[in-house]
């Protein structure tokens, strides 16, 4: 059976980084694409009742491999 999977690409705001460039950093490194066409979708708080944490999402629109990515 022919299925489609998405996952999302994760990972963290390091110290001084505003979270778009970190999209863009865990997006590169995970996957080896890049893109030009940011969209910010939420900022959303997962445990809201025992953490300070944000969760940051956003989509990239017409991504390009621009590196190679070996798992």
């Amino acid at each position: 059976m022919d299925s489609v999977y998405f996952e999302i690409c994760a990972g963290i705001v390091e110290l001084n980084e505003e979270p778009i460039e970190a999209a863009k950093r865990e997006l590169l490194e995970k996957t080896g694409y890049t893109s030009e066409n940011w969209t910010f979708l939420s900022r959303n708080a997962p445990n809201a009742s025992a953490m300070t944490n944000y969760c940051y999402c956003f989509i990239a629109e017409e991504a390009k491999k621009t590196m190679d990515y070996n798992r």
